[in-house]
């Protein structure tokens, strides 16, 4: 094998594949990249056996076809510290002894690799085309509004990932960690059956680079029975969907509210943020009295001390008060798109509900004691 490209486009596809590999897997292979030098360019291959990357880099040299497999970790260092600037030439199989070497060359030196038996490399799964296609910006905005919710803990299985559910004319995703749920929609062109998919947290990760790297308007996505693909002009993503049903989320949406506040985003995110800076990390919480058309965030730290931040409000309505977790109102408010954002609330023990964009709603259980 044998060919020229930018170091730019070789350390992008380079940097998204690491992200992928299994970096503390116990079988090597898992930790390495392949690459694919062909007669229409580049293929760098990934895959931990949850989540499979194809990235294609289509302006290159190619003088020898061929393919190698190397360890992700160092190969990616390597070409990021080459620069921007130069262009990189990648050798291997110069004689026979030295098939498993591979040089990589560029103006002021080269480095040495060992790779492995590219027979080694797992099969990737392979992609069937999309059964719908979405506007790329429309994709990240509602993977952007929703995985901020989902569990971190591995142990939630059917939570551990974003709920795609696809109905004619229609996409939803929706998150939850099972103390907040985030739900996000919009209009698709599709008239087939309904589909649902619960994709990994990491795999959205790593699609969200993909889509900052994506230079076509529309991704298209396949709904499989075990896998979920994405299929993009400069790649392609699998992910192993997770398993196990996903929360009866429609069960926990109020019907209806007593109280209906409208908040300027940013005032709200900035009180949030210093109410925050009080409430004690073990039990995080921050009471909100509302009331004489004003609100009163107050929080308190034992041993520490207290905060009180007051925000005008229009709202004359009955007092009320109701205790939340401030960095669930901030991770959404980060998120929101609007100036102004609807606060839905009945009394301190029901859920809160927050409509924070078109199609865009977010709903907090109170803390209670």
């Amino acid at each position: 094998m044998l060919f020229t490209c930018a170091q730019s486009q070789l350390a992008d596809g380079l940097g998204i594949a690491s992200k992928v590999v299994g970096s503390r897997s116990p079988k090597k292979i898992l930790q390495d990249v392949k690459i694919v030098a062909g007669p229409e360019g580049l293929e760098i291959l990934a895959t931990d056996l949850e989540i499979a990357i194809r990235f294609r880099i289509p302006l290159v040299d190619v003088d020898r076809p061929g393919e190698v497999v190397l360890p992700a970790s160092e190969v990616e260092h390597i070409v990021r510290e080459i620069g921007s600037a130069m262009s990189v030439t990648m050798e291997s199989g110069a004689s026979p002894a030295d098939e498993a070497r591979v040089v990589i060359r560029f103006a002021e030196g080269h480095f040495e690799l060992l790779g492995d038996d590219p027979k080694d490399f797992p099969e990737l799964p392979g992609w069937m085309g999309g059964s719908v296609a979405i506007p790329r910006d429309t994709l990240n905005t509602l993977i952007e509004r929703t995985v901020f919710a989902t569990a971190r803990e591995k142990t939630r299985y059917a939570i551990n990932g974003v709920l795609f559910d696809l109905q004619p004319g229609k996409l939803q995703l929706v998150g939850t960690d099972g103390r907040r749920l985030a739900m996000a929609a919009t209009e698709i062109e599709y008239s087939g059956q309904p589909s649902r998919a619960i994709v990994p947290t990491r795999a959205l990760e790593q699609l969200r680079r993909l889509i900052a790297l994506e230079e076509e308007s529309e991704i298209a996505l396949q709904f499989g029975e075990s896998l979920f693909s994405v299929s993009a002009s400069r790649a392609e993503l699998a992910a192993r969907i997770v398993e196990g049903e996903f929360a009866p989320y429609q069960r926990v949406i109020p019907n209806g509210f007593e109280h209906r506040i409208e908040f300027d985003r940013g005032q709200l995110l900035g009180c949030a943020k210093r109410a925050a800076v009080m409430a004690p990390h073990e039990s995080r919480t921050v009471r909100m009295e509302f009331g004489n058309d004003r609100i009163v965030f107050r929080s308190y730290s034992s041993g520490v001390g207290q905060s009180e931040v007051t925000m005008p409000v229009e709202y004359a309505g009955e007092p009320f008060e109701i205790s939340l977790n401030p960095d669930f109102l901030i991770d959404a408010l980060k998120v929101a798109d609007r100036d102004k954002v609807v606060f839905e609330a009945t009394d301190s023990s029901r859920a809160v509900m927050l409509r924070l964009g078109d199609r865009f709603e977010y709903i907090v259980m109170p803390i209670t004691q």
